[in-house]
């Protein structure tokens, strides 16, 4: 393939061009004469997509306009081609549009199961749903209401995994249990999907387990103990603790808690973890060898094999909890034709009833070429999905076709929820053919900026706190950062808080005003909580703020007003929304609302409760806020539920989209900064944040001496510490969340192109753990080597790189100050109305029911009859026969009506035709949204056409359908630019034949 290499893997450190490295290669196929619809460019989410493919095409564009920006790429390519074919492949490209591949992994595997889905047996009409949606949160309400009320769980797998379930939510409230529910299963069902066979979830396979002993037997060890111990040389306060830790271990059944029903004290917490006979006690050594010690240790391993046998039990019951709700969810979802991305990408991983090429003849085409991006947060099954096609292109004797990937397995922050970054080497591991190639040269940041990074990565040190695993793989992976251009100036400053009387939120504040407005400026935190007090702050400071994605709807007072309301009406027994709302000043009839969201859904029903709400002239973020909790509650009332609950559960999860303009200060956390880039970075560190914390509960997977998995709950510390096999298993669980505490900080602090600042928290007294974040940084800083800075106060600076001269490089792009004020009492407040053309006729009507004019039972027969009109272009030219086979004969009746009428046919001067056309726009009195069933373009008009079914065709019928027309007229009419007396609005009655205009 003329020097190609066909098989490629590049590690590429943050800044160093993935996206530019996968464009140029698809570049070069496209050189080399490969088909457009031949090369696959998978990645992540849809913008990482989309950059993707504007890269590639900027390129092209950019090489096709001249002779010399053809020569620079070519060089780049490494490859002669010359403008005009870099224009030819521009033309290629853009022919091939509609059977491009470059997405999403998901997008692809979702393809791959419509090609499948006859063989999966799901329906025809199967849709996937996003996880964070409406309609899956209430599938998953469904799913675990079925589960409860059909009797499938046994007393003792329900008991089992309810005490499992309280334990690991921390004995949470009654009132959140089933959203808390929700979210313990969802973090556990992908490992069951991954693993389902239950010899997995035994644990590992123990060599020497403890023994556990008869009650009898514990009674008569605590009798031996409690007679021999007062003949002991020991101190009193040593006997009683040694008689209550021995009738504690006696008494410890498969019902007790390792940290409830065990004593704490320093000592029986020291024999507990294997100290012993001879065991530490205050400043002396206490040895307890002889009768008394004997009988303690086998109480001791007893507690030991009870605690093992719980950690069993309560793997099993949450593996029989996860099998019995994925029946369940089979049942309702696939069955129903409703999956989540997950449900698909399991189908497809154990999917074996055709090859390959036999599938991607379904798909429509071969892919020859396959490149990856980001590869280091692909799970497992997704891999299993790809791995046949892959694997053929590996095997391609003649090597005509090929396969990239690229990633960087320091930015593998997505371990929570599946990404397996061991699978980067492991497939290079398992196949040699791929040639490795790395990239550490930065074309996002300065020089001060990598100084820094250096500093902090480079030979990361065996401490306490990073596991010799943690450490010996970083190395490995991380190589010294250069800065492609070494005169970009910059600025990087390492800030620690001076005292615990300093507020760090007023020193963030003191940063960002230093700042130059016209920067792009994040700040960068670990969770939302931490970004909703910093954003809290920069608004009172006067700061336009954008919490990226991640802020939820209720973060505004007026919002959580409105919820109040709602929830008020839903719950009459809580006691803080009335106190709420009377403070708000808002009064409600909760009888009434109910009412209300029953007949006509929320939407209406929210407009009104924000239309009395006594908002201020200024309040512009609060305006902000309810005008997109209006959009929520659209997208909610398309589902057509009723349950509050459930609503106020989709505005729990809604995040609004916010501005990402100049001179607003975005805030995130670090795993959505993921892949951007900011001309500057302020990074707050939390005092004692750990790399690593372990909780016990947690689900760990290990291997066992066969190499088959093997799942467990975590055991307590101490018992994983007495027993090989599972101490094996939390180290290796330590070590990755280490590696990921690393790599989730090399995110935050290779997000920044020209200014870098890190504040670190108030310093312990007495040195502190280097397993802690702040603890390591100042310890791996020391000094910098930059300009003197200026003084901040509260803050004292510990080290520093550059200067600040790269704040007058900046482009001076600044918006118009606008001041942010919240929710406060004032004059009322007038928001944009919804209008939907079928309520014109004010008409009380819920959502479910719009655009449907004819009667409840008539529904069934108007979708029809307007799904085979939408397949109509003209009369003239469909085929009735084949359209109408296997409908029924009242639907054949509508449409062989509809077919015969004139207004059907083609008209002379037509210039375009559509079918079923969704729109929304915004007119003077509002923001309306409907369906066009068919409109037929002209020049200078247009025919507005709507199918009716009604039985018959009388005055009343017409009036009630004229506001409708109307409106649909004023759209068109708007939308196209024509007069309104340009567009004719028809009426077809699918039934009598008849058409009338209005």
């Amino acid at each position: 393939m003329n020097g190609f290499l066909p098989y490629l893997c590049i590690s590429a450190s943050a800044g160093s061009g993935k996206t530019f490295q996968l464009s140029r290669r698809v570049l070069r196929l496209l050189a080399m004469q490969a088909e457009p619809d031949s090369i696959a460019a998978y990645t992540f989410s849809r913008k990482a997509a989309g950059e993707i493919f504007d890269s590639i095409v900027s390129a092209l564009r950019l090489a096709a306009s001249s002779d010399e920006a053809a020569a620079a790429t070519s060089e780049v390519m490494a490859l002669p081609h010359a403008r005009e074919d870099f224009i030819a492949d521009l033309r290629r490209w853009f022919q091939s549009l509609h059977r491009l591949r470059i997405g999403t992994l998901d997008s692809r595997i979702s393809q791959m199961l419509s090609a499948v889905s006859v063989e999966l047996g799901l329906p025809p009409e199967f849709s996937l749903l996003d996880t964070q949606s409406a309609e899956y949160m209430r599938l998953q309400s469904e799913v675990m209401n079925q589960i409860f009320k059909s009797g499938s769980l046994t007393p003792e797998l329900t008991e089992g995994f309810l005490q499992l379930f309280f334990e690991a939510t921390h004995g949470a409230s009654e009132k959140n249990f089933m959203r808390l529910m929700e979210n313990f299963l969802g973090s556990h069902r992908a490992t069951f999907l991954t693993i389902p066979q239950r010899e997995a979830w035994q644990g590992p396979d123990i060599q020497n387990p403890p023994q556990k002993l008869a009650a009898q037997d514990c009674e008569l060890l605590l009798e031996e103990i409690l007679d021999a111990l007062p003949s002991m040389s020991l101190e009193p306060k040593v006997q009683a603790i040694l008689a209550a830790l021995a009738v504690k271990c006696a008494r410890f059944q498969l019902s007790s808690t390792w940290t409830g029903d065990l004593p704490t004290d320093t000592l029986s917490q020291r024999l507990l973890s294997g100290e012993g006979p001879e065991v530490k006690y205050g400043r002396k050594m206490i040895d307890l060898s002889g009768e008394v010690w004997e009988a303690l240790s086998e109480l001791l391993t007893h507690v030991l094999a009870v605690a093992l046998e719980q950690v069993k039990g309560e793997t099993l019951a949450l593996y029989g909890f996860l099998r019995i709700y994925q029946l369940a969810y089979q049942g309702k979802a696939l069955n129903g034709g409703q999956l989540a991305f997950e449900d698909a990408c399991m189908l497809m991983a154990d999917f074996d009833q055709l090859e390959p090429h036999e599938l991607a003849y379904r798909l429509d085409g071969e892919i020859s070429h396959w490149l990856l991006d980001e590869f280091q947060d692909t799970n497992r099954l997704q891999w299993k999905v790809l791995e046949p096609f892959v694997s053929e292109v590996l095997q391609d004797p003649e090597a005509q076709r090929s396969f990239f990937y690229v990633g960087d397995v320091k930015q593998a922050i997505y371990g929570w929820r599946g990404g397996d970054s061991e699978l980067f080497g492991q497939v290079l591991k398992d196949w040699p053919v791929i040639e490795h190639e790395s990239m550490a040269v930065s074309y996002r940041s300065s020089p001060a900026v990598l100084d820094l990074v250096n500093q902090v990565f480079s030979d990361v040190p065996v401490v306490d706190g990073i596991p010799a695993a943690s450490a010996e793989r970083w190395n490995r992976e991380f190589e010294l950062h250069q800065a492609a251009r070494e005169d970009l100036p910059g600025q990087a400053e390492v800030w620690q808080i001076e005292d615990k009387e300093t507020d760090p939120h007023a020193v963030i504040l003191e940063m960002v005003r230093r700042l130059p407005p016209e920067a792009e400026t994040a700040i960068l935190v670990r969770t939302n909580d931490e970004g909703k007090e910093i954003a809290d702050v920069l608004r009172a400071g006067g700061f336009r703020v954008s919490q990226e994605g991640s802020s939820p709807l209720r973060d505004d007072t007026a919002v959580e007003a409105v919820l109040a309301v709602l929830r008020q009406a839903a719950h009459p027994l809580d006691e803080f929304s009335p106190h709420f709302l009377k403070l708000a000043g808002i009064k409600s009839d909760p009888l009434i609302l109910l009412e209300k969201v029953q007949n006509q859904g929320f939407t209406p029903v929210i407009r009104e409760i924000i239309d009395g709400m006594p908002l201020t002239a200024d309040a512009q973020f609060s305006r902000g806020r309810l005008d997109r909790l209006l959009q929520v509650a659209i997208e909610f009332d398309r589902l057509g539920d009723p349950s509050i609950d459930r609503f106020l559960a989709f505005v729990e999860k809604a995040r609004p989209k916010e501005s990402e303009a100049r001179g607003v200060v975005r805030i995130m956390t670090i795993h959505q900064s993921k892949g951007l880039g900011f001309d500057a970075v302020i990074l707050p560190v939390k005092k004692s944040s750990s790399f690593s914390k372990i909780e016990t509960g947690e689900l760990v997977k290990g291997a066992g001496e066969d190499g088959e998995p093997c799942i467990s709950l975590l055991p307590p510390k101490m018992v994983c510490e007495r027993i090989p096999e599972f101490h094996e298993m939390r180290e290796k669980l330590d070590a990755d969340k280490t590696y990921e505490g690393l790599c989730g900080l090399y995110v935050a602090l290779t997000r920044a192109k020209q200014s870098l600042q890190v504040l670190l928290p108030v310093p312990p007294k007495s040195g502190g753990s280097l397993g802690c974040v702040d603890n390591w940084l100042a310890d791996r800083l020391g000094s910098g080597t930059g300009e003197k800075v200026s003084e901040l106060k509260g803050a004292q600076c510990l080290a520093n790189w550059g200067g600040d001269g790269w704040k007058s490089r900046l482009k001076k792009e600044v918006l118009p100050e606008a001041a942010i004020t919240p929710f406060q009492v004032g004059s009322g407040r007038k928001t944009l109305s919804r209008l939907e053309p079928s309520q014109e006729a004010s008409q009380a009507q819920k959502v479910d029911q719009l655009f449907h004019m004819y009667d409840r039972d008539g529904r069934d027969l108007g979708s029809r009859v307007h799904a085979l009109m939408e397949e109509v272009d003209w009369a003239e030219s469909v085929e009735a026969e084949t359209l109408l086979r296997g409908e029924e004969e009242e639907v054949v009746s509508h449409v062989t009506v509809a077919l015969g009428l004139k207004e059907m046919k083609k008209p002379l001067g037509v210039t375009g035709l559509w079918r079923e056309q969704r729109f929304e726009t915004v007119l003077p009195e509002g923001w309306v949204t409907g369906i066009f069933d068919r409109v037929v373009l002209f020049a200078d008009g247009a025919w507005i056409q709507d199918f009716k079914t009604n039985q018959s065709v009388n005055e009343a019928t017409v009036a009630k359908y004229t506001p409708q027309m109307q409106l649909y007229r004023r759209v068109l009419a708007d939308m196209l630019g024509f007069d309104e007396g340009s567009i004719k609005c028809q009426l077809l009655f699918t039934r009598t034949g008849e058409v009338v205009e209005v």
